[in-house]
């Protein structure tokens, strides 16, 4: 069982998930730390080393926008379904577009970044002029960047439903269907973002 923290310990923790006290959740000390943006982990304490998901993070360059994001998700939710497994997309509420597998099995990092990782070379294979699954951002430019090394316990990412910092009017990270990313229109609408479509992730 957790033990009641103060806001000063809990901003503190950052390197594995709270267990505050039962009648306190995380976001409500998160709240009281004046957090606007949640980031969870992947994984649930204890088990720190098993994730729950796998994690694609579309981030596109320079000169791309979420057009681009949301043909390399729909490249992705192909390559997945054919090897008999699920994806689910959300808008980051920033700029790009993020794809969950859920895992109903135990697991570990050893094994989901590499697949990840794997996952994201052979989209870029695939596309070169599209996509790319390496880091610098020199190589980014007109593409989008899958982010496969998410898939780590060091690292988080926005969680469903958190604002984000991002402009004046604060956008949301929200789960979307495959039918609603193919029509940037409506996430368009419910995020408040432009005509370009720059904003809806």
């Amino acid at each position: 069982m957790g033990r009641d923290i103060s806001c000063s310990e809990a901003c503190r923790r950052t390197r594995h998930q709270l267990h505050p006290h039962p009648e306190h959740s995380n976001a409500s000390v998160g709240g009281e730390c004046t957090a606007l943006e949640f980031h969870p982990f992947l994984h649930e304490v204890p088990n720190i080393e098993s994730p729950t998901s796998i994690v694609f993070d579309l981030d596109p360059g320079t000169g791309a926008d979420i057009r681009q994001c949301i043909e390399v998700a729909l490249l992705l939710k192909n390559v997945i379904e054919q090897l008999g497994l699920k994806l689910f997309p959300k808008v980051s509420g920033s700029k790009g577009v993020q794809l969950y597998i859920p895992l109903n099995t135990p697991s570990s990092y050893g094994i989901t970044q590499p697949f990840a990782r794997s996952v994201a070379e052979l989209i870029e294979e695939q596309k070169p002029n599209l996509a790319v699954s390496e880091m610098p951002k020199g190589k980014r430019i007109g593409k989008v960047f899958i982010d496969w090394s998410q898939n780590t316990d060091h690292k988080t990412t926005v969680g469903v439903y958190s604002l984000r910092a991002k402009k004046q009017q604060p956008l949301v990270s929200m789960p979307v269907t495959w039918d609603g990313l193919e029509n940037p229109s409506l996430v368009l609408r419910s995020e408040g973002g432009s005509s370009t479509g720059r904003e809806i992730g």
